[in-house]
């Protein structure tokens, strides 16, 4: 979308209503006039970018109009701003998006989008979300007039919706000091228990991000899922495991798999509820004092070779 034509040009847009339309759009907010560019944009097209003067934007419109061919000018412009007034949240309506916005906050909102933002440097996030969402609602109605009750229950239910996301925090037991390497842990993790399940989660498209805080690891959760059920899934193993890495790591023990018979197994229960001690105690206590007394393994070696030459010299 243009925003500035040269002379030669200009004069081959005016029009005969031109003076009343550039009266009607002066009269505008600047976020109004931005949303009526784009609304007046040929064949509702998706500009890259739109210009954040006051003035660029009037001429913008006056541009759009004028490419405009046997309909009234003025009509399409008055049925623009109609629309907006009608359909265009206010800043009333949305007093719970904060600004500046948090990053979680506005990775939540731009999920909402079906476009990606205009570019309108200098123009705040809540601004720009807020554009975009009255574009989308506006050509929506335009689409289909059966609701004429307006976006305020809209932006409600996504209030509500925020509100459900925010409350969920299912990695704020992770240490300020541990986070990077966690990060790192999450993030390989994460990507393989998905890989493996497939078919078990409704898995929205998961772009790669690269996550430096809690916060990115948990837009990454929250562009996943908003089911507490569904996330809890991925994040309990995750912490669990995580958590038996770092208890390895801080008291020097290692995690060993042994293949014992079911006579083995039940007789290191019973010692373990004798003696009131978990099995890994059971079995850390009878290898220091087989090495300290030396008591046991040689004497049943022993008698096993004992056992074994007498077989022989039958």
């Amino acid at each position: 979308m243009s925003s500035s034509l040269d002379t030669k040009d200009e004069a081959k847009l005016r029009f005969d209503e031109e003076p009343e339309c550039r009266e009607l759009l002066k009269n505008l907010q600047l976020d109004e006039l931005m949303l009526a560019a784009v609304l007046l944009s040929e064949r509702e097209r998706y500009p890259k970018s739109i210009p954040k003067d006051k003035n660029a934007l009037i001429q913008t419109c006056i541009n759009e109009l004028a490419s405009i061919k046997w309909v009234s000018k003025k009509k399409t412009l008055t049925n623009t701003l109609e629309s907006i007034q009608e359909y265009a949240s206010t800043a009333d309506q949305s007093q719970w998006i904060k600004d500046p916005m948090p990053k979680r906050l506005e990775a939540f909102l731009r999920n909402q989008l079906s476009y990606e933002w205009i570019d309108t440097d200098g123009i705040s996030n809540k601004k720009q979300f807020l554009m975009m969402y009255n574009l989308e609602v506006i050509r929506s109605r335009r689409r289909s007039r059966r609701d004429r009750r307006g976006s305020q229950s809209s932006l409600r239910e996504l209030k509500n919706d925020w509100s459900n996301i925010k409350s969920l925090n299912e990695l704020k037991s992770i240490a300020d000091a541990d986070t990077k390497e966690f990060l790192e842990y999450f993030s390989k993790a994460f990507k393989k228990i998905i890989s493996e399940n497939v078919h078990t989660f409704t898995l929205k498209k998961l772009d790669p991000i690269h996550l430096e805080t809690i916060e990115d690891a948990l837009i990454w959760l929250d562009t996943f899922s908003d089911n507490p059920l569904e996330r809890s899934a991925i994040t309990d193993k995750i912490l669990k495991s995580w958590q038996q890495k770092q208890y390895r790591k801080t008291s020097g023990k290692t995690q060993k798999n042994f293949n014992l018979s079911e006579a083995t197994i039940s007789t290191l229960k019973k010692l373990a509820n004798e003696y009131d001690l978990n099995e890994t105690e059971v079995i850390t206590i009878l290898i220091k004092e087989e090495l300290k007394n030396d008591l046991y393994i040689k004497e049943v070696l022993a008698r096993a070779n004992a056992l074994q030459r007498a077989i022989e010299g039958e």
